[in-house]
């Protein structure tokens, strides 16, 4: 490791001797751990004087106790002193060679360390300058192992009182889904394989130059005025995240509008950052959306999404909610439990792969190069419903407190007057005919109780909603339902019923207004039930009309589905 033939030092050698120094320094370093009361003793040799040098080691006793609060030190220093030996003549006479001094410039207490031994281990979390109690170490054991994000949960009492103050403020609850519902999203790699990537990229600069002439023309007509290159963007490229974007058409007016009269919450299969990530795209200053965002997928140690459906409920933030919110979601499979709580909207695909992934026949909007109208698409439907719902919840509450109103005014002018009355046969008893109209949730005050009571629930205003769809239609159902199947188990059949239709098996010339029948399923003449109502004048309608007409809230016109012999 020394020098070469040339007389200079090789870079081997000279790593060999930086490892061999670094590996003499580490087995040197000890940490020892002192309470306050022990710096008086750390550091003094010679009577007390503080010096950098160490004293002859053979002055001392071979074995000291160092004692604390904290641990018991055994300083053992045998290896560096060894016990003196009987002289013999030749070692009498040869000069004793004087120890090396050390390079570093140790303290006494860093050399005394350098032997140390403890006896017992010390406590999870010793100080250098105090101890801890046993209690706070059972506390910090505890706190340790539990997840830092987990919820306080809250009682029953706590939550009703949330909801009561959040219908005072004329509330109700909304629970929104991101994917197909308020927003399309799918991958870079998605999008490169789909070819669809070049047009998307001139989308998006089309739509950056259009804000940029509308934030110069407002700029003009109002210099003090100021606006966001992205309030107006529907088509975003999050690098971040890898992922295309592309929010629904009046998507932000939906929010606003809603925000006046619901407490929004975000509720999505996806993953939470996902959650976080399009609630800031949705809602960046965080105005609108004011309640709980959760994202319920799960990931195994390598990152991979764990297998299983996903099922959406009213548990934690939500706890309790059933009978003031609404649920708005693409997918009514993923909310087993709250159906009547839920608007199925119309899935909102809008990159070719999504269309794949759910078996679309129709090409997606991009490829159709068309979108949703803001003014007429579904957001705004929606929300027409939602502004109907939230008006006849607080109409009716507000009625049946005008009535408790009037009622306990009543029994207080009774009372009073059979107070003035001496004589106990005239005294007048509380009028029973008002006091059996309120119900006993109305007679009860809402402090009093632990579970939300409401002279009118929500999911009861929805279904009255939906059943003023098709109320009237009677439908008989051909070639839809597989044969040998009950058809009353068919969804087709169960949406027509809960949006007022009535469904039966055999036609009736009187009452049947519709025949649905599944074209694909036609042969050459048709089915005799198609036959049947072609005859009568009836309407011969695809499974279409009624899926429309639910999406809609409204009967579609039959025309634009109607199915020719």
């Amino acid at each position: 490791a020394g020098p070469d033939a040339s007389g200079k030092r090789t870079r081997r050698g000279t790593d060999r001797r930086r490892a061999a120094k670094l590996s003499r320094r580490d087995q040197d370093e000890v940490v020892v751990i002192f309470d306050d009361d022990d710096e008086d003793d750390r550091g003094r040799s010679n009577g007390g004087t503080s010096t950098s040098e160490p004293s002859d080691p053979r002055r001392r006793s071979p074995r000291k106790s160092y004692t604390n609060t904290s641990a018991v030190v055994t300083v053992d220093l045998t290896d560096s002193a060894p016990e003196p030996v009987a002289k013999t003549p030749a070692a009498s006479a040869a000069p004793s060679a004087p120890a090396p001094r050390r390079k570093e410039n140790k303290t006494i207490i860093e050399n005394v360390a350098r032997r140390a031994k403890l006896s017992r281990p010390p406590p999870p979390f010793v100080s250098s300058h105090r101890t801890h109690s046993t209690a706070e170490e059972v506390r910090f054991a505890r706190d340790a192992g539990r997840p830092k994000d987990t919820p306080r949960v809250k009682d029953d009492e706590e939550i009703t009182r949330e909801i009561y103050a959040l219908l005072d403020r004329r509330k109700l609850r909304l629970v929104l889904d991101l994917d197909h519902t308020l927003l399309n999203s799918a991958t870079f790699e998605d999008c490169a394989v789909d070819g669809a990537g070049s047009l998307l990229e001139s989308r998006v600069a089309a739509e950056i130059q259009a804000e940029s002439a509308r934030k110069r023309e407002l700029n003009t007509e109002n210099p003090s005025s100021s606006s966001s290159n992205e309030t107006n963007r529907s088509l975003h490229r999050l690098a971040d995240s890898g992922l295309w974007t592309k929010t629904r058409p009046g998507v932000r007016t939906f929010l606003r509008k809603a925000a006046a009269l619901f407490e929004i919450h975000i509720c999505t299969a996806g993953s939470q950052a996902y959650a976080e990530r399009m609630r800031a795209l949705l809602d960046p200053t965080r105005e609108l959306v004011r309640g709980s965002v959760v994202g319920l997928a799960t990931f195994d140690k390598f990152g991979v999404p764990e297998p299983g459906e996903v099922v959406k409920t009213m548990e934690r933030e939500l706890r309790g909610s059933e009978p003031v919110a609404v649920v708005l979601d693409d997918t009514a499979a993923v909310w087993p439990g709250h159906a009547e709580n839920l608007i199925v909207c119309e899935r909102y695909v809008y990159f070719p792969s999504c269309a794949r992934k759910f078996g679309n026949v129709t090409p997606s909007l991009l490829e159709r190069r068309v979108d949703e109208s803001a003014e007429r698409g579904m957001l705004a439907t929606v929300f027409d419903v939602l502004q109907r719902v939230h008006a006849e919840f607080f109409a009716r509450r507000a009625a049946a407190r005008e009535l408790r109103l009037r009622v306990e005014a009543s029994l207080a002018r009774d009372g009073a007057r059979a107070a003035d009355d001496d004589d106990d046969d005239t005294t007048r008893t509380p009028p029973r005919l008002a006091l059996s109209s309120l119900s006993d949730a109305q007679k009860t005050k809402p402090k009093d109780r632990k579970s939300v009571v409401v002279p009118v629930t929500v999911p009861t205003l929805l279904t009255r909603e939906k059943r003023r769809v098709l109320n009237g239609a009677e439908l008989v159902f051909s070639g839809v339902v597989p044969s040998g199947a009950d058809p009353s188990a068919h969804p087709l059949w169960r949406l027509a019923e809960a949006f007022g239709a009535r469904c039966v098996r055999a036609p009736d010339d009187a009452a049947t207004t519709h025949v649905v029948v599944e074209p694909a399923n036609l042969g050459p003449g048709g089915t005799d039930k198609m036959i049947w109502a072609t005859r009568l004048g009836k309407h011969v309608v695809t499974p279409g009309w009624v899926l429309t007409s639910a999406a809609s809230f409204q009967r579609a016109d039959e025309t634009a589905f109607a199915v020719r012999r």
